[in-house]
């Protein structure tokens, strides 16, 4: 992939509409745009990617300390992105919609990343290194657009227990998803 020399019309459009507001200062409000157009457009989609693509990005230790350390409101992030997309005909909820729930692998290579394990992939019929990210998704029938709404990330017993956390299966986190949709 080449340079990425700016982001693109729709992170534009979002950082000015409703992004912009949520971080305290520029260096902030451009980490989040370097990030999403990462996700975006960019080929490699890992912190080190991404900055490596971008034309404007700090140094991928900056990056990183804006995803990890800066304390910044996910949820709200979240909720402000939702409200957004209510303000156009094409992704707004409307009553032929539905919401579907999803248990998705994504595999991973280092073992160091958090809540990563060894799971099965029944698609590939053999056990990977992977996240297991349970979404809730809203799906417009009416023109096939959708998006997902929230997430969880699923733990394995053997993690919490270590960690001393509780444990949650994934049919508990997928019933949180669908309190998190009546709220």
């Amino acid at each position: 992939m080449g340079t990425i020399i700016s982001p693109p019309s729709i992170v534009c459009k979002a950082m000015s509409e409703f992004i912009n507001d949520l971080f305290m200062n520029n260096s902030q409000r451009q980490h989040c745009a370097n990030y999403l157009t990462g996700l975006l457009v960019g080929g490699n989609k890992t912190v080190t990617g991404i900055t490596d693509e971008l034309l404007n990005a700090s140094d991928q230790s900056c990056l990183n300390r804006f995803l990890n350390s800066i304390d910044w409101d996910h949820e709200k992030l979240n909720d402000a992105r939702i409200n957004w997309l209510q303000n156009n005909d094409t992704t707004c909820f409307n009553s032929r919609g539905i919401i579907a729930l999803d248990d998705v692998l994504i595999e991973k290579t280092g073992s160091s990343i958090d809540d990563v394990g060894y799971l099965y992939d029944h698609t590939q019929k053999r056990t990977i290194l992977a996240h297991d990210l349970l979404f809730v998704h809203y799906v417009n029938m009416k023109n096939s657009k959708h998006y997902p709404l929230e997430f969880r990330r699923f733990k394995k017993e053997s993690q919490c227990t270590e960690e001393e956390v509780d444990f949650k299966k994934q049919t508990e986190l997928f019933r949180e998803l669908v309190g998190w949709c009546n709220q």
